[in-house]
């Protein structure tokens, strides 16, 4: 919803009635409105010409942007899976298992899940995405150490972006 003010300029500018309002009013009216609206308009500006400029650009980040985030998901999705099949292990053999592959889980197509310590008190393990490179997530459970140093909660992924 516009200003007052912003509705009177609009009117002003678009209409043909702009000698009727007088230049002191609208002036005045410019100057109320440009500290609070300067900032915001010209960071619109400068995207919708960077758009316009360079689409490719703007059309790639959204691509790279909507990959990151899809990445992310199935990533930590595959690290709650990844905890769901070491629990089966630990209940079939009192330890957690080494390795990924000596589990159930099946990663999704692209991931990878390393197991990075274990022992019967529990187990930490990174996983990365073949289509996102720099993008890591953990998890940890038991005493093992967090992987990537954050203040996750046990039993929780978490991911570092690339970058």
């Amino acid at each position: 919803m516009r200003s007052p003010a912003a509705t009177l300029a609009a009117r002003a500018v678009y209409s043909k009635t702009v000698r009727r309002i007088p230049v002191r009013q609208l002036r005045n009216l410019v100057q109320e409105e440009a500290p609070v609206r300067f900032p915001r308009t010209l960071a619109m500006l400068g995207v919708a010409l960077s758009t316009l400029i360079f689409p490719a650009d703007a059309q790639q980040a959204r691509q790279d942007s909507a990959a990151l985030a899809s990445a992310v998901s199935t990533l930590k999705n595959d690290l709650r899976n990844y905890v769901t099949a070491q629990e089966q292990y630990y209940a079939a053999h009192s330890t957690y298992a080494g390795t990924a592959q000596a589990t159930t889980l099946k990663p999704s197509p692209g991931v990878t899940v390393v197991v990075l310590t274990f022992s019967p008190k529990g187990h930490n393990a990174v996983a990365i995405h073949k289509g996102v490179p720099g993008l890591v997530c953990a998890i940890w459970v038991g005493s093992h150490s967090r992987p990537l140093d954050d203040p996750s909660k046990e039993g929780a992924p978490s991911c570092r972006l690339p970058g």
